[in-house]
């Protein structure tokens, strides 16, 4: 997954997050947040994705890409008891602008003495780190069985925050599917559901969270309530979902909890 953040003005930046896996658009008090993304299990296994007000789980489309991608996926579900401030109303979409060049990039992927649970679809992942750079690009997990949390402090303040810290938002992107493999480490959180846990256990301890809702999103909508920091400690797990074509996943799975 590839991010890159852009100085439009003193209070307007785009984060660009690119990858055959997700995409994902933010503004976050004038600063605009984009992630783009596709990859897939098998061209011709397609599945149609449906989803409505009141599910709280979605089949997502799975196809291989042409050529193979070392690109995240994004995450979600769709929204049950509580939508993020920045959906809803049926109000105009707002769009990211395209990213500025030559900026220092995502850090290398470094280990992090982390792992995560998600015991109601099977997860026990290892957990990697990269630090969102200059230009806010976003590194890409290393395989498909990883799963990458997002260190935003060095540059961009008021974003993310390590698991257990008062006040963060946790983000952790994962692939959905993988060349050559199928389906990926974040397959299955479309079918979590408001109540089930997710632990992340750091040197510290165990964190866990409880999922409060999901939500379907567009790839290059406002997503200022997904990755910003709301005052309580919280959880965001972002892959792909969606119609599949031309390398890329027509929507995003966001899924929010928590901490308990």
């Amino acid at each position: 997954m590839q991010v890159l953040w852009r100085e439009a003005s003193a209070v307007k930046r785009a984060l660009l997050v690119g990858g055959p896996i997700a995409v994902i658009a933010l503004v976050i008090a004038g600063a605009a947040f984009a992630m783009s993304g596709g990859g897939g299990e098998a061209a011709d296994k397609q599945e149609a994705v449906a989803a409505t007000a009141t599910d709280t789980a979605a089949t997502a489309t799975a196809t291989i890409p042409p050529v193979p991608t070392e690109t995240p996926a994004s995450a979600g579900l769709q929204a049950t008891d509580a939508p993020p401030p920045s959906s809803g109303g049926g109000a105009p979409v707002r769009r990211a602008d395209p990213p500025a060049p030559n900026l220092s990039g995502p850090g290398a992927p470094t280990g992090t003495g982390m792992s995560m649970q998600i015991p109601a679809i099977g997860v026990n992942a290892g957990i990697y780190g990269r630090s969102v750079g200059e230009n806010g690009q976003m590194g890409n997990p290393s395989g498909a069985w990883d799963v990458i949390w997002y260190d935003f402090s060095q540059n961009w303040a008021g974003l993310g925050g390590f698991p257990g810290e008062p006040g963060a938002n946790a983000v952790f992107a994962g692939h959905v599917d993988y060349i050559r493999v199928g389906p990926a480490v974040f397959w299955s959180i479309r079918d979590l559901a408001p109540g089930d846990q997710v632990t992340v256990n750091t040197e510290s301890g165990p964190i866990t969270y409880v999922i409060d809702w999901s939500q379907w999103a567009e790839p290059d909508q406002d997503f200022t309530g997904y990755v910003e920091r709301t005052g309580q400690d919280v959880i965001t797990l972002v892959t792909c979902i969606g119609g599949f074509s031309g390398g890329h996943y027509s929507n995003r799975l966001i899924v929010r909890g928590h901490r308990i």
